[in-house]
């Protein structure tokens, strides 16, 4: 479709069936000041907030925004997102709601009696078991064998079932745990930051991109070098370190001498893991040289999109980083992007 055309949206909201996810009604009422946000650094990364006049929807029900484009040419429907609505409130009819993605419940939950994973195992069994405590699905599971190098008891009173799953992953060099925007769990790793993308923003006779874009540079901190180290239970330490001592970065350690991150980790699947982890944290400190956010009308994307962008002296494809979508006339959304280095 071409979202750089003049179009009408409709924003359409269906409460679902749990588990399954399939939708069982439409909702009917009237929706007010209402908005979506993503952020990558968030634990529970999407999140919405809304004011709701009508009966059919009540806390803790599961609900599917979409929007449908027509730009008098085409029509598209498109998944905004799956949450679980939270009501918080009201004044006189107007109710009013925050949402979750569905990563949510796990973050709720708690097993009761310390959780036991078990040295040599399959992380993403455990992964498994403990989503299917709360009956969610994944879109997919990795199919490279990881190993749990360490057996380990998760105490309840430390650790949600959330805080299980992200530790596991992040041993096995992963993200964090999130839902895409069906409900389903996905998994991901940190991937550089590409020289090309499809998904343009520009400025030209059919930009869709408001004309005030903001750049920030935060050059202060930026550590040049990262130093990750695992300890396991056996004694046996892991240890990486990853250096920015490139001749042409004005913030690597040629030119500002060491700036030292240190980070640990609980139990890395291999010493590659650990590497990994140094480069991704190293990436992670040059992103903060540069961000840029800009408003444009809605156009599909989503957290570690890669887009390509072309405004007021900004050039460059970049890594979504936030979002904030407006569910008004236009949709209006603020990306907020950075680069990623490996």
């Amino acid at each position: 479709m071409d979202y750089t055309l003049s179009r009408k949206e409709t924003i359409v909201v269906k409460k679902l069936a749990f588990p399954g996810l399939y939708p069982v009604a439409e909702l009917n009422g009237v929706f007010k000041d209402g908005s979506i946000s993503a952020s990558i650094s968030r634990t529970i990364k999407t999140q919405a907030q809304f004011t709701y006049i009508g009966d059919d929807l009540s806390d803790g029900d599961f609900i599917q925004i979409s929007v449908i484009l027509d730009n008098g040419y085409e029509q598209e429907e498109i998944v905004l997102a799956t949450l679980r609505a939270y009501y918080t409130g009201k004044t006189k009819n107007e109710k009013n709601f925050t949402c979750y993605s569905l990563a949510k419940i796990l973050d709720s939950g708690r097993y009761h009696q310390p959780f036991s994973v078990t040295e040599s195992k399959d992380p993403f069994d455990y992964v498994d078991q403990i989503l299917s405590t709360v009956r969610l699905k994944t879109a997919y599971r990795p199919t490279e064998k990881n190993t749990i190098r360490v057996s380990k008891s998760f105490l309840p009173e430390d650790y949600s079932k959330l805080d299980i799953i992200n530790e596991l992953l992040d041993n096995a060099g992963y993200l964090a745990l999130d839902t895409n925007e069906y409900g389903l769990v996905i998994f991901r790793e940190t991937t550089s930051t590409p020289k090309y993308s499809s998904i343009v923003f520009s400025e030209g006779e059919a930009s869709i991109v408001r004309p005030s874009t903001q750049e920030e540079h935060d050059w202060s901190e930026v550590a040049n070098v990262v130093i990750v180290t695992c300890e396991n239970a056996d004694d046996e330490v892991l240890r990486a370190i990853a250096i920015n001592d490139s001749p042409t970065d004005e913030t690597s350690t040629m030119f500002r001498g060491e700036v030292v991150r240190v980070e640990s980790m609980s139990d890395a699947d291999s010493q590659q893991v650990v590497e990994d982890k140094a480069k991704a944290l190293l990436a992670e400190e040059q992103s903060k040289l540069t961000a840029v956010t800009f408003e444009h009308a809605y156009r599909p994307i989503h957290l570690f999109d890669h887009v390509s962008i072309d405004l007021e002296g900004v050039s460059g494809v970049y890594t979504v980083q936030s979002y904030e979508i407006s569910l008004t006339p236009g949709l209006i959304t603020k990306t907020r992007v950075r680069r990623f280095e490996l």
